[in-house]
């Protein structure tokens, strides 16, 4: 009698008044155990037939019977309490919802339903397990799969395998950071056991011939409990040897990793991550290391010679040398200034001896290359391909061209051939007289004909359209 008279003052709480609540209970909803086996449907079909009922007694049907739309909505909300309190083993207290536990599990409710009507995004798997050694990375990405797919129990189904099986009755006080958070800490685990067993196995067998993690979970394919595997791999993986392994790994990294310098093989940022990954695993296998001896460790590792002034700095400053965080801050842009710096000087004098080089071989043009127009013996000429002659034979057009513009400017000449010809033996004459001499000048040009020199000199450089 006393449950039945907080039951219905349960319902009060939703919004119903006292008429439609005893029509609620009519309908064989007088329990908190029985809403909590019902879902959203059952609730609808319920509403559905009380009014289908009322609609056909007309006008002698008893009572103010309403069915308010928040007040539906409490009573849902109050089903999706009752199951997490079942999922969660906990007692069916119909006394303990009230505000502000009603306002809280409205928003749980609605977060709820958002996640269920929305798109599913199926999260990325971590791979197939084929190596023990590598179970420590592996194992944090199942787990961050696991923590964004939503099971049976409305949750991340990472809770199936939480260390502790029974929840501590302080867990359901709290605080906690998150609903998810509190349902994963105390959430029974048979909902989605068998969905995590799954998960596991076919991981474990991947397409591997030998698949060597699924030795230790192959004695619960039987029951499919993901729980006991899961937790069985996990202590193969981290137990005492495993650990140990695991510690004398990651002190050989540190020992082992150095820096000489920069290069595209192997970068400051790299050395930093093999050590920080180090400590990580370290820290994990609650292995406590110093900052100074963290600090120590990296510099001793670095014989880059271009940072020996900024190591015995770090040496120097207290705050560097108790912090490894800020020591490699430090150390990372010295190095990346120190590198540019040098490419930056190879660069030049890279374009310098180039400079140096072209001088050398094309003269003051900076021409230079294989294929200067000079001339050629018939055997060398032979043995050019097709497209070198070419090339050869333009640039010699260009040089013929360039020597006939010159003589057309120092004499004033232009036209044809016989023109410039003309044109340079007047300007020759007249430079004579300008002198203080006469064409017939004893004194004048030994072959008395400058144009004779200038043909003779066309002449030349024609053989084999060489230039």
């Amino acid at each position: 009698m006393a449950a039945a008279i907080a039951f219905n003052q349960g319902l009060i709480r939703c919004g119903f008044n006292q008429d439609t609540a005893t029509a609620i209970i009519g309908q064989g909803f007088d329990s908190l155990a029985i809403v909590a086996a019902a879902d959203d449907k059952d609730i609808d079909g319920m509403i559905k037939n009380v009014r289908d009922m009322r609609r056909e007694m007309g006008a002698a049907a008893p009572g103010n019977v309403s069915f308010i739309f928040f007040a539906i909505k409490k009573f849902k909300v109050m089903q999706f309490w009752a199951k997490e309190l079942v999922r969660c083993n906990r007692p069916l207290n119909i006394g303990l919802y009230m505000e502000p536990l009603i306002g809280e599990y409205l928003i749980h409710y609605e977060d709820n339903q958002r996640r269920e009507e929305g798109e599913t995004v199926e999260p990325e798997k971590p791979g197939d397990l084929t190596d023990l050694e590598k179970w420590e990375v592996w194992f944090e990405r199942l787990n961050t799969s696991c923590s964004n797919i939503y099971g049976t129990a409305k949750c991340p189904i990472n809770y199936v395998y939480r260390e502790h099986e029974v929840p501590d009755p302080q867990d359901f006080v709290g605080p906690w950071d998150s609903h998810d958070d509190f349902l994963i800490a105390c959430t029974w685990f048979n909902a989605d056991n068998k969905r995590v067993y799954d998960e596991l196995k076919a991981l474990c067998l991947g397409k591997s011939s030998t698949p060597v993690a699924w030795t230790f979970i192959k004695s619960f394919d039987r029951q499919c409990d993901g729980r006991s595997a899961l937790l069985a791999l996990k202590r193969q993986c981290e137990g005492t040897a495993a650990k140990q392994t695991r510690k004398t790994a990651a002190y050989a990294k540190i020992t082992t990793a150095k820096y000489s310098g920069q290069s595209k093989h192997f970068t400051l940022d790299q050395y930093i991550q093999i050590h920080q990954s180090a400590q990580n695993t370290l820290a994990d296998l609650e292995e406590p290391v110093a900052e100074t001896k963290k600090v120590s460790d990296f510099l001793a590792g670095i014989t880059d010679p271009r940072l020996t002034t900024t190591k015995d700095l770090v040496m120097g400053n207290q705050e560097k040398l108790e912090n490894f965080e800020a020591c490699q801050q430090y150390l990372k842009p010295v190095s990346f200034t120190k590198a540019n710096q040098d490419i930056l000087q190879r660069n030049i004098s890279r374009t310098t001896s180039n400079k140096v080089r072209g001088t050398k071989r094309g003269g003051k043009g900076g021409g230079g290359g294989k294929h200067l127009a000079r001339s050629y013996t018939n055997e060398e000429w032979q043995k050019l391909r097709p497209e070198q002659r070419e090339k050869i034979r333009a640039l010699c057009a260009v040089q013929k061209k360039q020597r006939s513009d010159v003589y057309n400017n120092n004499c004033g000449g232009g036209g044809d051939l016989h023109s410039n010809v003309s044109s340079i033996t007047t300007c020759s004459g007249s430079k004579q007289q300008e002198a203080g001499q006469t064409p017939g000048n004893n004194n004048a040009d030994p072959t008395g004909d400058t144009a004779t020199q200038v043909t003779n000199g066309s002449r030349q450089g024609g053989t084999n359209g060489q230039g």
